[in-house]
This record gives structure tokens, sequence and C-alpha cells, in this order.
């Protein structure tokens, strides 16, 4: 049992840094360069390089990926390029609006799931059941954020 658990612990370590490196070069092939981002169109080649050097653009790509690497695992997220504040601060910023709605959802799920779910187990092959099958794929199918908007409505 334990070597099961440590085999799945080196895949799922394997796995996170594969996504990691597949996450760095898709940054990294994109149009666009940040520091031309945050200085704008206008900027002189002078101020370019000065910024590309603070952001360490101008470092080979596995010194990026070492830096970016430590800076997620240490929680340092840098810096927003549009509101040239940490990262992490806008994130737990909209964390005290976002947490207690996630909980909410979760709740409101596990409150009418269950209930749902324990009446179509135990009418199987019921109208109920057909009923409760309609429904649930009814609302796989509907987009969240359509469905959203019809709730506020």
């Amino acid at each position: 049992m334990i070597g099961y658990v440590v085999r799945r612990l080196l895949a799922l370590v394997a796995s996170l840094v594969l996504i990691s490196i597949l996450i760095f070069v898709v940054l990294r092939v994109i149009p666009g360069d940040p520091a031309q981002i945050m200085l704008g169109t206008e900027a002189d080649a002078e101020t370019l390089a000065v910024l590309r050097t603070e952001l360490g653009l101008d470092r080979p790509l596995p010194v990026q990926y070492g830096n970016w690497m430590w800076g997620l695992l240490t929680g340092n997220l840098g810096v927003s390029y549009r509101y040239r504040v940490g990262i992490a601060e806008l994130i737990g910023s909209r964390l005290a609006v976002t947490a207690p709605l996630g909980l909410f959802a979760m709740l409101v799920a596990v409150v009418v799931g269950i209930p749902v779910g324990l009446y179509a187990a135990t009418h199987r092959n019921r109208p109920g059941d057909y009923g409760v099958m309609v429904f649930s794929q009814i609302g796989l199918a509907l987009p969240a954020f359509w469905f959203g908007i019809l709730l506020m409505l």
C-alpha cells in the first residue's frame, strides 16, 4: 500500500513539473512582450531594455523557468502588468468574495444533489428516475454563465 502511494505521489510530481514546463513555454511562445505591454507602444528602446532586465526577460530560458518555479513555490507570483500590484494581493482581495460563493455553491449542490441522487437510485427505471436524469442532463448541457444570467433575471 505504501509503495502504491509513493508511486502515485511521484506521478503527481512528474505531472506537475510537465504541466509547469508546458505553461511556461506557452507563456513564452505567445506573441507580445510584457515590457512593451507595460510601457506602451511609445516607449523607447533603452527603457524597454531596463524593464526587461528588471523582469528577468534578458536571462536564458532555463534561468527564467527556475526563477518562475521558485516564485510559484514560495508564493511570490509576481506583479500584475495591468494593476502594478502583487498578484498574490490581487488574488487575496478577490478571494474574500469568491470563497463564500464557492462554499455556498457546494452547499447547494450537496443539499440538492444527495437527496435527488438517492431518490433516483431508489426509484430506478421509473418515471422519477428518468425525470432526474433528464433534469441533470439539461443542467450539464446549459453553459454556467448563461444559466447564471437567467437566475439573475
